[in-house]
């Protein structure tokens, strides 16, 4: 679910959890790139990155968790720490979200299929990102920068393929960590190219792509919805994946998973400190 507004704001908010419970994120920009998810690499447009990230998104949190405590394992890096932690926030968004987005994306394509799933699956990312940004700040996409989701910060970059870098060699494709760094860069020119100040970025792309694939407009932010579809199922009209039955809205997933990434970035944290303790000989407080 590579919707780049809506993984700030759940990063943004199982931060305000997470001090609440009284746990500071060591790097906040690298807490951020982690939390913008594998879609940083799919920047690249390298399918070898792409294949890899695929075979991350099959794996548990529990397996990912043990690899983050590998990578990070050896490292005093508060920024490589906060980088994992970023990366389990995506997850636990991306896990919980995913099933509706695709949801989302087969209605919409069974009501026209002139365009491909995956479009459509954009679309629903695009609408997505406009409503939780108008939910959770009351302000519009052109209001927004979204190199705001990706700082600009030579450490936190540098955590980022690091991290990466570590859990593709467990992918087996190792010695990926130039590799990771470029994806990052390239993402971050996507994203100045994908913030639209003037709302007229969309309009105009829908105008050079009418008749063909809408590659380019799917994925700009419009001002709102253009009401033919309910892309947050305010109705709450009962969407499935699978066996599995669901009616919430997509704001109630969305406010449901919040608690859970900041128990699962808390629990690996808290483990992760051990395993510092251990080598250290020190005992934890």
């Amino acid at each position: 679910m590579p919707a780049a507004i809506v993984h700030y704001l759940f990063a943004k908010r199982v931060q305000e959890a997470l001090y609440k419970a009284g746990q500071q994120i060591p790097n906040q920009d690298a807490f951020l790139w982690g939390a913008q998810g594998t879609v940083v690499l799919d920047a690249l447009q390298d399918s070898r990155l792409t294949v890899a990230a695929g075979q991350l998104a099959k794996q548990s949190l529990a397996d990912l968790s043990v690899q983050l405590h590998d990578c990070c394992s050896g490292v005093e890096s508060d920024a490589l720490r906060s980088c994992a932690m970023g990366f389990l926030c995506s997850e636990q968004l991306e896990r919980a979200a995913a099933p509706f987005v695709a949801w989302c994306a087969e209605q919409m394509y069974r009501r026209d299929s002139s365009q491909p799933k995956y479009i459509w699956k954009n679309e629903e990312e695009s609408a997505l990102d406009s409503i939780l940004l108008r939910y959770e700040c009351g302000v519009l996409p052109t209001e927004f920068s979204l190199l705001q989701a990706l700082p600009k910060s030579g450490t936190a970059q540098a955590a980022f393929a690091k991290m990466y870098a570590g859990l593709l060699e467990k992918a087996e494709l190792p010695n990926t960590e130039i590799l990771c760094s470029r994806a990052a860069d390239e993402c971050r020119r996507l994203y100045r190219r994908m913030t639209d100040r003037t709302g007229l970025k969309r309009v105009f792309y829908l105008r050079r792509e009418n008749g063909r694939l809408h590659e380019m407009s799917s994925r700009l932010r419009s001002f709102t919805e253009d009401g033919s579809f309910d892309y947050a199922n305010v109705a709450q009209a009962v969407w499935q994946t699978g066996e599995k039955q669901d009616s919430r809205t997509f704001l109630q997933l969305y406010d449901e998973t919040i608690p859970l990434a900041a128990e699962e970035i808390n629990r690996w944290n808290a483990a992760q400190i051990q395993k510092t303790l251990n080598k250290t000989g020190e005992k934890a407080v």
